[in-house]
C-alpha cells in the first residue's frame, strides 16, 4: 500500500528539497508519513476550498504548490491558514507542498513556462503518470497557474 512517505520519496526526487530557494517552506506540512493514500488531490493552494474538495472527494493526501503556512505561527482558527491546517488535520487529510524547489526542478515550472507553454509538458509528466499508476493511486486533479490541466482517474 502507497503511504505518504512514498509520496514524500517520489516527490523529492521530482523536486529535491535542496532545489528550494531561502526559507521558502515546502516539504510535509501535517499528516503521519506512514498514512495510506489512494487519492490525491493537486492544487495550487491549500484553500478552504481545496480543503474541502479534499475532504468531498475522500483524498488521503492534498499536494499544493503553496505551503499551508509560509511562516512559524500558531495553529488556530483565528486565521485562515490555521482553520485550514485543523481542517486538514482533523479530517486525516496529509498536506505535502513543492514551490520553488518545484520551481526550479528540472521540467518543473519555469521550464514550462520557459517553453512558452503554460501547462506540463505531458510527454515529460507521463512516466510520472505511469509510477501512480503502478501503485493504484488516483489522481484527482493536476494544476496549472491558470486552470486546471486535466482530470486523470485510475
Amino acid at each position: 500500500m502507497t503511504t505518504v512517505k512514498d509520496i514524500m520519496h517520489f516527490m523529492e526526487n521530482l523536486a529535491p528539497q535542496y532545489m528550494k530557494l531561502g526559507n521558502d517552506r515546502v516539504g510535509l506540512n501535517c499528516g503521519h508519513v506512514n498514512a495510506p493514500v489512494s487519492k490525491i488531490l493537486i492544487s495550487l493552494d491549500a484553500s478552504s476550498a481545496a480543503c474541502h474538495e479534499a475532504k468531498e472527494v475522500g483524498a488521503d493526501l492534498l499536494l499544493t504548490h503553496h505551503a499551508l503556512l509560509y511562516h512559524p505561527d500558531f495553529i488556530t482558527d483565528a486565521s485562515e491558514a490555521g482553520t485550514n491546517t485543523l481542517f486538514l488535520i482533523e479530517n486525516h487529510i496529509a498536506h505535502f507542498n513543492a514551490h520553488t524547489n518545484l520551481d526550479c526542478a528540472p521540467g518543473g515550472v519555469n521550464d514550462c513556462f520557459a517553453n512558452r507553454r503554460m501547462h506540463f509538458a505531458l510527454s515529460w509528466f507521463e512516466p510520472k503518470l505511469r509510477w501512480m499508476q503502478q501503485t493504484k493511486l488516483q489522481i484527482l486533479s493536476i494544476f496549472s497557474y491558470y486552470k486546471n490541466l486535466f482530470v486523470y482517474f485510475l
